[in-house]
């Protein structure tokens, strides 16, 4: 018959442990090795359970095989001290933040794995010495001289874990803190049930109790989790960070931002867009099956690689870059994305999360300006690029205040190109030495830093006080560039007011430039901005026409007087596709009552042909350079302005 006392705690055992078994495989948690080795914790478990189970049926029978009783006698003595042994395992991976790269946790887990092959090898051994059990007499196995050996080796590990744990404390992570300040609770309550009923092995239910407590405080942190994709959060990140910094064991994080993501919703819907975000999540995870990931925002992911070569993380960025050259097919639907990709490692790459974070993200920007599916790791010539950033971003912030920045105007000729009808304010920059600033290096950093918007305002004033000071000398349109952060201001139209108000210039004076860029995004408030300039007499000039963005639904769809064709289709030969197709737009645009300026004529030649092709504007340093006030002035005044 079967000894039921002595089966009750592994049947409730077997039963906790084949549920937290099934609860584990069904809920997809973000890669790592530790869901790994927590998922062997749970298996080899309830091998154990079921090895012990088996063992006390086989008993309960008439004359069992010696052979069958002794290997089921060794099983079960083997599987829950492996389990044990395993659950430490995982107990140092939560104080090493998963990895044993520090000489402390190399020895503590080779310290606990000794412990269990020496107490294994004895268990094998047993049927020549029966030091540790007697397999065929479940009551006599006390008896056996070394009957305890099992509970000092469990013990022996757990001093091996808890003197880890009080070292490193300050790196483990708060889900970790609970279980061990719970485990003390938890063994005072199973030895007082096991003083109680003596008779009871409680081995396996007290690790199915422990394996609980981890799950809830270490596996399951729904908050740390993103519920779409299944990869961890921002926060996430930030905590694991600060536990390997704190560590000092380093890591490698690899950045992968979704471009132009919106379009994708905007054109299949949301719902295939999330099917996408998840299919995406799958590959990183298929890619980097080893690796933990974080969705760090909407469209960007964050692969966490423990310290591994280099040359094996470039690997798998190549590998995850190319999957970008192909379509992902979503319910039917073949969608194309790009992506671009950034890497950054500690301590080389920052000492903080806060600096890793700062860095990744440069990292990304700077391949965004590249094509898709560029990667950019940081080194030594990012980190200057870097530095340079944050010098232009201090000097603009600065020169905000101690009126730095200063306009130069440039002259725009009609088409007989002696008479100026135009101008175009553009913004300059002086550092502490007095040394100019190219723009191309303070206006992307200024979008970057948002302060475009607060420059921008800047150039407006200064163009309009220049405009009311010298009502007399009647001076044409000046056009000033305006941002695509600066149409998505609510209030845009209000503010242009007040200083034209202000300086009581007149709204045909001012003329505001923008780029197709600004259109990439249509929305409801750049739709108002548009009509309340046009409601207010500034025009708009479509400027870098023809650089990438270019298509004529901008000029059909919105209000605009003049299109700035950019200099790229100025071709010295005049028999040059570019010039056949800078006729055909002038022609085409012509019939739309748009003006078309030329940019960028430098010789006498050039300037000719564009007046044979018709343009109706140029612009560029054959007629005049940007100057200065004083000598823009002078120059209007020469060309019988004044």
């Amino acid at each position: 018959m079967l000894p039921v006392i002595s089966a009750i705690p592994e049947m409730l055992a077997l039963i906790l442990l084949l549920i937290l078994l099934a609860f584990s495989m069904s809920d997809s948690v973000y890669a790592s090795n530790r869901t790994g080795l927590f998922a062997a914790c749970l298996l080899t478990s309830t091998l154990a359970s079921a090895a012990r189970l088996a063992n006390i049926a086989y008993q309960s029978i008439a004359d069992p095989a010696a052979d069958t009783l002794h290997l089921l006698a060794l099983l079960a003595r083997l599987f829950t001290p492996l389990s044990a042994t395993l659950i430490f395992t995982y107990a140092l991976a939560r104080i090493y933040a998963g990895s044993f790269a520090q000489r402390g946790g190399r020895i503590a887990g080779t310290s606990i794995w000794l412990i269990f092959l020496a107490y294994a090898a004895l268990c094998v051994t047993n049927h020549s010495h029966h030091l540790l059990f007697i397999p065929g007499d479940l009551e006599a196995t006390s008896l056996a001289p070394l009957a305890q050996l099992g509970n000092l080796c469990f013990a022996a590990q757990f001093c091996v874990v808890l003197v880890n744990y009080l070292v490193h404390r300050q790196q483990t992570d708060h889900g970790f803190h609970h279980v061990m300040i719970i485990i003390p609770f938890l063994a005072v309550a199973m030895a007082v049930f096991q003083a109680v009923t003596p008779t009871m092995n409680i081995d396996n239910i007290t690790l199915a109790f422990v394996l609980l407590l981890l799950l809830v405080c270490c596996q399951r942190q729904h908050v740390n989790r993103d519920n779409l994709t299944g990869a961890g959060s921002r926060e996430a990140l930030s905590a694991l960070m600060q536990r390997m910094i704190a560590a000092q064991q380093p890591f490698t994080l690899q950045q992968v931002s979704l471009l132009h993501f919106r379009r994708v919703n905007r054109r299949h819907g949301l719902a295939t867009g999330d099917n996408l975000l998840q299919e995406i999540a799958h590959e990183i995870q298929h890619t980097f099956p080893s690796d933990r990931f974080f969705r760090f925002n909407g469209t960007d992911f964050v692969i966490f690689h423990d310290h591994i070569p280099d040359d094996t993380c470039t690997a798998q960025l190549s590998t995850l870059r190319d999957r970008f050259t192909n379509y992902w097919d979503i319910g039917g639907k073949h969608i194309l994305l790009g992506a671009s990709f950034a890497q950054v490692s500690y301590p080389q790459g920052g000492t903080t999360p806060e600096e890793l974070i700062n860095n990744l993200e440069y990292c990304q920007l700077q391949a965004r300006t590249l094509p898709d599916n560029a990667a950019v790791i940081f080194d030594d010539n990012v980190r200057q690029k870097l530095a340079n950033r944050e010098y232009i971003n201090e000097l603009i912030t600065s020169s905000l205040s101690t009126n730095r920045f200063f306009l130069c105007y440039q002259p725009i000729y009609d088409a007989t190109g002696t008479n100026p009808c135009a101008a175009e304010a553009l913004l300059r920059l002086r550092d502490e030495d007095g040394k100019i600033i190219s723009p191309g290096v303070f206006i992307p950093a200024a979008e970057e830093n948002g302060s475009i918007i607060q420059v921008t305002w800047m150039v407006l004033g200064k163009v309009c006080s220049f405009l009311s000071q010298h009502k007399d000398e009647k001076l044409p349109p000046i056009s000033i560039n305006f941002s695509a952060q600066q149409f998505a201001e609510q209030d845009m139209c209000s503010i242009i007011k007040r200083y034209l108000d202000h300086y009581q210039v007149d709204p045909s004076q001012i003329k505001i430039e923008i780029t197709e860029r600004v259109f990439t995004e249509i929305n409801d408030q750049l739709m108002k901005n548009i009509e309340g300039l046009q409601e207010m007499g500034v025009g708009l000039y479509l400027d870098d026409f023809g650089t990438g963005y270019s298509n004529l639904a901008s000029v059909l769809n919105y209000p605009i007087e003049v299109v700035k064709v950019d200099k790229s289709l100025l071709s010295e030969d005049e028999n040059s596709k570019a010039n056949d197709l800078l006729q055909a737009l002038v022609s085409g645009l012509k019939h739309l009552d748009v003006q078309v300026l030329i940019e960028g004529v430098e010789t006498l030649e050039q300037s000719h042909r564009m007046q044979d092709i018709g343009v109706d504007r140029m612009q560029g340093f054959y007629y005049a350079r940007p100057m200065e006030e004083n000598a823009f002035l002078s120059h209007m005044a020469a060309h019988h302005i004044a």
